[in-house]
């Protein structure tokens, strides 16, 4: 549908209506951002399946039955058969609701859920994690409480230009920036 134009006696007419062009698809810089996402994207997704998917095979808690959507199993063991929350993208909070760790979560509610800190340690590919998930400071800055606020905080600006090779070879900074639009739409929903 076309839209209305009104013409008035004596006016100049109305300029052309240009089509608006978002971006050209054969650009090497759209190419190249198409990779940083998709390699972000393909981080979270592996997060998300090793928060939510542990290799149950007991079902529900007591009753030997399906798992219980509502709990994340949280593996304290070191087996590589089920390593729970390998990238640290649960708060603790949640990874540790209801005590009994025997079912899985879905990955959807996983993602509803997360914190900025969980997404960009999902989004970096890293396990253990690079962030604390609630507070966001990279983690070779907490657990200092030895160094004064001023050495913390130079310490937190050095560590977020570091480059992380597995998020695309973004600057930890860049994935926390991009972590937080995507937070702001998930919230959003």
């Amino acid at each position: 549908a076309a839209a209305a134009v009104v013409v008035v006696p004596g006016a100049a007419p109305p300029p052309p209506q240009q089509p608006i062009i978002v971006s050209n698809s054969n650009t090497p810089e759209f190419k190249a951002q198409v990779l940083v996402g998709t390699t972000l994207l393909q981080n979270l997704i592996r997060a998300l399946n090793s928060a939510s998917s542990h290799n149950n095979t007991n079902g529900g808690s007591c009753s030997g039955g399906p798992p219980n959507p509502k709990r994340p199993k949280i593996e304290n063991n070191n087996n590589s058969k089920g390593k729970g929350d390998a990238y640290q993208i649960l708060d603790p909070s949640f990874a540790k609701s209801g005590g009994v760790a025997s079912s899985e979560l879905s990955t959807g509610a996983i993602l509803s859920r997360m914190t900025l800190g969980g997404l960009v340690n999902g989004m970096a590919g890293i396990e253990n994690g690079v962030v604390d998930t609630i507070t966001c400071i990279p983690l070779k800055c907490v657990g200092n409480e030895n160094m004064d606020e001023k050495t913390k905080k130079n310490d937190t600006v050095k560590y977020m230009e570091e480059v992380i090779g597995t998020a695309a070879g973004l600057k930890l900074m860049d994935v926390v920036r991009m972590a937080r639009g995507f937070h702001r739409s998930v919230g959003a929903r």
